[in-house]
């Protein structure tokens, strides 16, 4: 494993729509995570996992009490990035991937992302990974105030567990595209300040933002309404 921690001048939401709309890799990422796969995939499924008494859609189920986002895209048959072509030997030959991408947000503010490559056709969309590499993101994402956050991650494998030279490429990697996230976040909020009446404007690549926004809002809600529930019960 290895991990680290960025101090962002942005509100902590701007980093949950960013991990879970990871469109965003094929033009910030491009020399690790990104190509234009991600771009040109649709996600395949935005799942909400609701609280009791939380109304859902078509793409919601109440399964649990925690209310969750879960965000998935698959990538078949593709070339695979820099980083996985590296971490899981394709770059030596060469052979075509199917990826994953599966994305989860629990409310306040924490993402975690299960993320990989395997050799293309051998079971991985099924659940058989054996032929390909795992990796985890575990975003703990600690608003400061409502303009900054404290990021702090973990980047966990499943392969070459001893190999100290993999472990500081994926060290040196995950510092440098968590960077450029960085700048465009902080970019982000910048021009939200410079003009805060503006709308947003959410395409089909934000669901997963969407909801997770969504949850927050309603969670909010109700706190406001539970404290005033109780200043009315203590008057």
């Amino acid at each position: 494993m290895v991990s680290g921690y960025l101090h962002v001048d942005a509100h902590y939401q701007l980093l949950v729509d960013n991990l879970l709309d990871l469109t965003h890799e094929t033009f910030l990422h491009a020399s690790t995570i990104g190509n234009e796969h991600v771009a040109n995939t649709p996600l395949a499924r935005v799942q909400r996992d609701t609280m009791d008494g939380v109304k859902g859609t078509a793409l919601e189920r109440v399964s649990r009490d925690i209310p969750s986002v879960t965000a998935t895209r698959w990538m078949h048959g593709i070339e695979p990035p820099p980083f996985y072509a590296r971490s899981g030997g394709f770059d030596k030959t060469g052979d075509k991937v199917d990826r994953w991408q599966i994305i989860r947000f629990e409310p306040p503010s924490h993402v975690w992302l299960d993320v990989g490559v395997a050799l293309a056709g051998t079971g991985a969309p099924d659940g058989d990974r054996s032929k390909g590499v795992t990796h985890t993101v575990i975003d703990a994402l600690t608003p400061e105030t409502g303009g900054s956050t404290h990021y702090f991650w973990t980047f966990p494998r499943n392969h070459q567990l001893a190999d100290a030279d993999l472990s500081d490429y994926f060290k040196k990697g995950v510092d440098k595209t968590f960077l450029e996230d960085k700048w465009m976040l902080e970019g982000q909020q910048k021009r939200m300040d410079a003009a805060p009446d503006s709308p947003f404007v959410d395409i089909n690549a934000d669901a997963g933002g969407v909801a997770a926004r969504n949850i927050v809002a309603r969670l909010l809600e109700e706190e406001q309404r539970g404290r005033a529930a109780g200043e009315l019960l203590q008057a």
